[in-house]
C-alpha cells in the first residue's frame, strides 16, 4: 500500500510540474520563429519516405533532429499544432528533472520538495522559454540532457536500464545541438562510481549501447570529413563557422556566465548556493554524483565551446536540468527556504502571454491553398533584412491541413505566390491573398507575372527564391537545384 502511495504520489508531482512547464511554453506559442533554423527539423521530417533518409538539417548537428520531428509531422493537423506539439514535448524537460531528483534524493519527505522544486526551475527558465520560441539555441539538448539525469539517477537507484539510457541520450542531445557533446565529459566524471556499483561488465554494456547509438553520427561526421580537402580543414570549416576567433577565452566565458547567469535568470546565487550545499553533503554518494555530474557537464560545455572559439549564453541552457537538481539537492536541510526562493524565482520568471498571432496567420493563408485550382510555387522576396516569413511555412502548414504535395510545383506555369517581405505597398496591380506583421502574400497567375512585378520595384529586393527548401522536402530525390533558383 505504501508503495502504491508513493507511486501514485510520484505520478501526480510529475505531472504537475509538466502541466506548469507546459503552461509556461504555450504563452509564447504563437511568437515561435518559423525561419529555417526553425524548420530545418520538421522539413527534413516530413522528407522521410521509402528509400530516403535525410541528412542532419545542420551540418553540425545530428540525425536527432529529425528523428525526434518525425511523430510531430505526421500528428500534426497544421502548423500551429506541430509548434504546439513541439512545445508539449520540451516541456517534458519539468517531469523529467524532477524525477532525477526523486531517484537521486532518496527516501525522506524533503525530496518531494526537492523535486518540485527543480521541475519549476526548468518549467519557468526564461533560457528554455526562449530557446524553444527562438528554436536554434540548442534545439532540444536540454531535454536530452534531462533524459540523461534520469539514467543517472534510475542507475544509482539500482535499476540497471539506466546505464543503458546514459549514452543514447547523450548522443541525442549531441545531435540536437552540437555543444551537447559536452555531457560526455559529465559521463566520465561519474563512471567511477557507476563502475564501482555495477562492475565491469554492465559499463562494458553500457558503454556499446552508447557506441551503437552514435554510429549515425559518426558516420555523419566521416561524411563531411571527405569534402575534397584533408579531414581536418573539412571539419574545421564546419565546426568553426560561427567562431569568434577575436574573442579571447576569458572574455567568451565571462560573456556567457553573465549574460546567462545575471541577465537571463536574474539570480546568479544559485550556482553559489549549489556549490555551498554540496561541499557539505559531499559524502553521501547520491549527492556527490550528482555534484561529479553537473560539474563534468558543465565544464565540458564550456572547455568544447572555448575550443572552437564559440561559447554563447544559450550553450550553457543545455546544462539546465543537471543544474536545476546539483541546486536542489545540494540545499539539504534548508529544503523550506529553497521553496520560497524557487516561488518568487518563479513569479519573477513566468513569462507574459505573446501578443503575436504569426502561426495563425501563417495557417490562414496555408489554408486558402487547400482550394487552390492549378499548381503553385511559393517564394518570397527580402526587400530589407531576411526577417519575415519562410515560404517553407507556408508549404509545410498546407500539407498538414491535407493538401496533396503535388499541389506545389517549380514548374514555370505553376501559379505564383510571393511573400513580399520589408518591403514597397504592393500597388494596386498585384492581388494580395494574405498579411502579416512586415510581409505580405500576392498571388500572380505565373512566374513571369511574379518577376514583372519584382523588376519594377525600386531598389530591388535584396534576395528572390526561397523554393528549394519546401521542394527538397516533398520531393527529395527529383529536385533540380537550378528550377529553384530565380
Amino acid at each position: 500500500m505504501d508503495r502504491a502511495r508513493t507511486n501514485l504520489g510520484a505520478a501526480a508531482l510529475l505531472l504537475g510540474v509538466f502541466i506548469v512547464a507546459l503552461a509556461a511554453r504555450l504563452r509564447g506559442l504563437d511568437a515561435a520563429s518559423t525561419g529555417s533554423d526553425a524548420l530545418g527539423q520538421f522539413l527534413a521530417a516530413w522528407s522521410v519516405g521509402p528509400g530516403h533518409l535525410p541528412n542532419p538539417p545542420n551540418p553540425e548537428g545530428g540525425h536527432a533532429l529529425w528523428v525526434l520531428a518525425w511523430p510531430l509531422v505526421h500528428l500534426a493537423g497544421s502548423l500551429r499544432e506541430l509548434f504546439m506539439l513541439r512545445f508539449a514535448l520540451a516541456a517534458l524537460i519539468a517531469p523529467l528533472t524532477a524525477a532525477a531528483v526523486l531517484l537521486l534524493a532518496g527516501a525522506g519527505a524533503r525530496r518531494w520538495g526537492a523535486a518540485a522544486a527543480a521541475g519549476v526551475l526548468v518549467s519557468v527558465d526564461p533560457g528554455l522559454l526562449d530557446t524553444l520560441v527562438v528554436a536554434f539555441r540548442g534545439y532540444g539538448a536540454p531535454e536530452m540532457a534531462a533524459l540523461a539525469s534520469v539514467g543517472l539517477g534510475l542507475a544509482m537507484a539500482d535499476r540497471p536500464i539506466g546505464l543503458l539510457l546514459i549514452g543514447p541520450a547523450v548522443v541525442a542531445a549531441a545531435g540536437q545541438h552540437p555543444m551537447g557533446a559536452g555531457l560526455a565529459l559529465g559521463v566520465l566524471a561519474v563512471l567511477p562510481d557507476l563502475a564501482r556499483r555495477w562492475g565491469r561488465r554492465w559499463i562494458a554494456a553500457a558503454v556499446a549501447v552508447g557506441v551503437i547509438a552514435a554510429l549515425p553520427r559518426l558516420l555523419w561526421v566521416l561524411h563531411m570529413a571527405d569534402c575534397g580537402r584533408p579531414a581536418a580543414e573539412c571539419l574545421a570549416g564546419v565546426a568553426l563557422s560561427s567562431s569568434e576567433p577575436s574573442v579571447g577565452p576569458g572574455e567568451l566565458l565571462r560573456r556567457a556566465l553573465h549574460d546567462r547567469l545575471v541577465v537571463e535568470l536574474g539570480a546568479p546565487a544559485l550556482g553559489f548556493w549549489a556549490i555551498a550545499g554540496l561541499a557539505g553533503r559531499i559524502r553521501e554518494a547520491r549527492t556527490r554524483v550528482a555534484a561529479l555530474w553537473v560539474s563534468g557537464c558543465l565544464l565540458g560545455v564550456i572547455v568544447l565551446g572555448l575550443s572552437v572559439h564559440s561559447l554563447r549564453p544559450y550553450h550553457l541552457r543545455v546544462v539546465a536540468a543537471p543544474l536545476a537538481i546539483a541546486a536542489v539537492l545540494g540545499a539539504g536541510r534548508a529544503w523550506p527556504l529553497l521553496l520560497i526562493w524557487v516561488g518568487v524565482a518563479g513569479a519573477a520568471w513566468w513569462p507574459e502571454r505573446a501578443t503575436s498571432r504569426h502561426l495563425r496567420a501563417v495557417d490562414s493563408l496555408a489554408e486558402q491553398l487547400l482550394h487552390a485550382d492549378t499548381s503553385l510555387r511559393v517564394d518570397t522576396a527580402y526587400f530589407g533584412t531576411p526577417v519575415g516569413l519562410d515560404p517553407a511555412a507556408v508549404v509545410l502548414s498546407a500539407v498538414l491541413q491535407g493538401c496533396p504535395a503535388d499541389r506545389f510545383s517549380l514548374d514555370a506555369r505553376a501559379g505564383e505566390i510571393l511573400i513580399v517581405s520589408s518591403g514597397p505597398d504592393p500597388g494596386a496591380g498585384a492581388r494580395q491573398i494574405g498579411a502579416g506583421p512586415g510581409w505580405v502574400a500576392l498571388r500572380f497567375a505565373d512566374r513571369r507575372g511574379a518577376r514583372a512585378w519584382v523588376d519594377a520595384q525600386s531598389p530591388p529586393p535584396v534576395f528572390v527564391g526561397g523554393a528549394w527548401d519546401w521542394a527538397v522536402a516533398l520531393y527529395p530525390r527529383a529536385v533540380d537545384l537550378a528550377e529553384a533558383s530565380w
